[in-house]
């Protein structure tokens, strides 16, 4: 493992090679608050969408929406991914409670620990995309601005590629 010396008080981060490349963190001040703002979004309650990735359990989740309210007269389902569905009113509540739950995070969490963070819980140091989630995840927090400024481990992709070529103004 390489050795770092750390700052009294100062959030560090070095890279364990004998665990692959994982990233060893030390002095973490708000990586408790990202996991408690993460736990809480995973287990909040959402009745205005639902999941399914066969019939029986598309037509539950259709009667959950039912029974919160959603009638069937001609308001389409919205399929969002991931086997999720809602409606359009609840896409824009969903949209509502994704930027308030990327508010709290920003107000309330470090973006590099953030980073750290999601570079290991991603795999990011054996991953053959390098740290791309964990980079598209800060960006869709803090910005693609803000992202641009970290100091990344294991890109394979440059942001650019990532995000697309960043325009520069004429002078």
């Amino acid at each position: 493992m390489e050795q770092t010396t750390t700052i009294q008080d100062k959030a560090t981060v070095s890279v364990n090679w004998e665990n692959d490349g994982m990233l060893e963190i030390s002095n973490a001040k708000t990586l408790d608050t990202y996991n408690r703002l993460c736990d809480e979004w995973y287990h909040r309650e959402t009745p205005y969408i639902f999941y399914a990735f066969n019939k029986n359990q598309f037509a539950e989740g259709v009667k959950k929406l039912e029974k919160n309210g959603w009638k069937n007269d001609g308001e389409k389902l919205i399929d969002v991914g991931y086997g999720g569905f809602t409606t359009r009113r609840g896409y824009e509540r969903m949209t509502e409670e994704v930027d308030e739950h990327h508010r709290k995070i920003r107000e309330q969490c470090d973006i590099k620990e953030v980073y750290w963070y999601e570079y290991n819980n991603h795999e990011s140091f054996i991953s053959w995309d390098g740290d791309m989630n964990a980079i598209q995840k800060i960006a869709a927090i803090w910005g693609e601005e803000e992202a641009r400024k970290l100091n990344r481990f294991s890109p394979v992709y440059t942001l650019d590629e990532i995000f697309g070529k960043k325009e520069v103004a004429n002078a």
